[in-house]
């Protein structure tokens, strides 16, 4: 079973007017990624980012676009946020996670080694306390690499994400910063 993220971009015309509307229905745009879920809201941090916006659920202010959309989840909608554009411009894409990333390549008989998957390293496993920035071992075919995670590094592979980020910064220079947010909610 998978989680997506559900939401909208809202937006007002003036910090005294304080009516949302949903602009931009998130849904289609940022295809799942747990890892944007972990840094951003906390949901499936498998990372451990820590979170910007943990569990602040819907904004009594919400937009009717939101509220209705979420409203149609019903019981499958769970930790609903928001986060407005100031924080998210004001994430330090260069933390790094509290856990490892493991990737896997495969070693041909030609001796060329190809990427194959990337998979956490949480700080349960057995190994963690020796894992260590750059370690590699082999398993068969199967060649092995520690690296960190970092936030900008999530952000480069989910152009997505990226649009959504985009679109809210020229949103926030033609309305104001404060003016701008994103809502969501997650289902399995």
């Amino acid at each position: 079973m998978t989680t997506d993220v559900n939401g909208w971009v809202e937006w007002r015309w003036n910090e005294a007017d304080d009516e949302w509307t949903g602009v931009i229905k998130i849904g289609m745009i940022v295809a799942g990624n747990y890892d944007m879920y972990g840094c951003l809201f906390g949901v499936r941090n498998y990372t451990g980012f820590r979170p910007v916006a943990y569990n602040r659920g819907l904004p009594t202010n919400a937009s009717d676009e939101t509220k209705a959309e979420y409203t149609q989840y019903g019981t499958e909608a769970f930790s609903p946020s928001w986060i407005a554009w100031p924080e998210i411009a004001a994430i330090d894409w260069s933390e790094e996670a509290l856990d490892y990333r493991v990737y896997h390549y495969k070693r041909y008989d030609n001796g060329q080694v190809v990427y194959q998957q990337m998979k956490s390293l949480t700080r349960n496993h057995p190994r963690f306390e020796d894992m260590y920035e750059g370690m590699m071992w082999e398993e068969g075919d199967t060649v092995y690499k520690v690296q960190s995670i970092r936030k900008q590094t999530i952000l480069d592979i989910l152009p997505g994400w990226q649009l959504i980020f985009e679109m809210m910064a020229v949103m926030a220079m033609r309305y104001g910063n404060e003016n701008v947010r994103l809502v969501v909610w997650f289902s399995d």
